[in-house]
């Protein structure tokens, strides 16, 4: 009986070490829009930081006739490890983009936003244009206006890689206007909420050849611990359903967690 417990026992630590080695957290933030510079390569954009809005103010404007989707004039950008350094990806949550906006002619534009995840050198990976709009300005006043988007992801991220926001608006015809967007205003920032993401587990940071070795050990591993509760069947310390059961659990492991280690860590 002691040895059966014993080896019931070995199975579980090795089903919970798998289980800590595969997991994953989350987090949440919210961005701010502010006035500081970040360049990607040699070009100049506007920041996105997680702290909030503490000036100096600044805006993007658009004066013009323009009719439909038209550029406010510059992006803004956030390295992913400045989210977080361990970020993985982005989770399929909603996004709500406040803007702290004004426009000299009522009721003729909106505001909009498009979402692109680029790499270190500004390659586009990730594309989502014309997003989060806002209903139309109805006020020649300062104002916060507020659009929601779903944002939906599978693409894995890198720590050095960008989340860059390109700032629009979507005007209803050809009438003259004035459109300013605020950025880096404390009382009432432009901001981007509900931002959750998962993060890599500390298992991601052994060095590669500290996850190789693991990915070829664990399975060889299970598949000798596999022919163990055969031993124990052999000697009549535990029955032939338990030995069957306890050996296709541990060659299932041994299958399982380097194709596990492999996508969720890489080689």
């Amino acid at each position: 009986m002691q040895k059966r417990i014993g080896l019931t026992f070995l199975l579980v630590c090795l089903l919970m070490f798998s289980s800590t080695i595969l997991c994953y957290a989350s987090g949440s933030t919210t961005l701010y829009a502010h006035s500081e510079s970040v360049s990607i390569g040699a070009t100049p954009y506007k920041a996105l930081k997680t702290t909030a809005c503490d000036g100096p103010q600044s805006y993007l404007r658009y004066q013009g006739g323009d009719n439909g989707v038209v550029t406010l004039g510059n992006q803004s950008v956030i390295q992913m490890g400045d989210i977080n350094s361990r970020i993985k990806s982005f989770d399929n949550t909603t996004w709500t983009f406040t803007y702290y906006t004004i426009a000299n002619v009522s009721n003729k534009v909106r505001l909009l936003v498009s979402i692109y995840i680029v790499d270190s050198i500004g390659t586009t990976i990730e594309e989502h244009a014309f997003k989060a709009s806002t209903s139309l300005l109805s006020t020649t006043s300062n104002a916060t206006k507020t659009g929601t988007y779903a944002f939906a992801t599978s693409t894995t991220i890198e720590s050095t890689d960008y989340l860059k926001i390109y700032w629009y608006i979507n005007k209803t015809d050809t009438t003259k206007l004035t459109v300013t967007l605020w950025l880096d205003v404390a009382a009432t920032p432009t901001k981007i909420e509900g931002v959750e993401y998962e993060v890599h587990s500390d298992s991601y940071y052994w060095n590669s050849a500290v996850r190789l070795i693991w990915q070829i050990l664990l399975p060889i591993i299970f598949v000798i611990s596999a022919a163990v509760p055969f031993v124990s069947y052999k000697k009549g310390q535990i029955g032939i359903y338990d030995a069957i059961v306890m050996s296709i659990a541990l060659l299932l492991l041994a299958i399982f967690v380097p194709i596990c280690l492999n996508v969720l860590y890489g080689a």
